[in-house]
């Protein structure tokens, strides 16, 4: 029970915005995502730029700095912070922006749902841990690998090919800053 409430907590925080156009509604469990939307295909999209090496640097070293902080449901500091408020911070860091929202669910309505060989470091990755629901995020470091603020072991760097994560793996996202 305990683990799944703060599995849940990641995508349970309420956001400044009340109507969810984009959910159904649960009542035990939350909003439930609906995604009908396709992954683009790079053939029809135009070219994505890659990062940079001095921004994939800069990545780096937040994720880095931030890794070892505890788990803290609602936090975004480094005396804890839960998934979506890490990703929040990493992006304020990193990039300069504010990410829309405050859960990990509002990320990936704003997202772009790219697929893996899309994906560059800094592209968000979304889990599905309790069935239907968006309710874990973490940032995307490249080579399958993702930063994460999980709540057994704090802020992470983790796999995409660790069972438990490839088991709950939902979708890549891509915030347009």
């Amino acid at each position: 029970m305990a683990i799944s409430l703060l599995f849940w907590a990641c995508g349970g925080m309420k956001s400044s915005t009340t109507s969810y156009p984009e959910f159904e509604w649960d009542t035990n469990d939350g909003p439930l995502v609906i995604d009908d939307r396709k992954v683009e295909n790079t053939a029809e999209s135009k070219k994505e730029e890659a990062p940079t090496a001095e921004v994939t640097s800069d990545l780096e070293s937040v994720v880095k700095d931030w890794v070892g902080t505890p788990y803290r449901w609602g936090g975004t500091s480094k005396s804890g912070a839960d998934c979506s408020g890490f990703t929040l911070k990493v992006y304020e860091e990193v990039y300069g922006q504010t990410l829309p929202g405050r859960r990990a669910e509002d990320f990936f309505q704003s997202a772009k749902v790219i697929n893996e060989k899309q994906a560059q470091p800094g592209d968000l990755v979304f889990f599905r841990i309790k069935g239907r629901r968006i309710d874990h995020v973490g940032v995307y470091l490249g080579n399958r690998r993702f930063a994460h603020a999980s709540s057994s072991k704090g802020v992470v760097i983790s796999s995409l090919d660790e069972s438990y994560y490839a088991k709950h793996f939902f979708k890549f996202g891509r915030i347009e800053l």
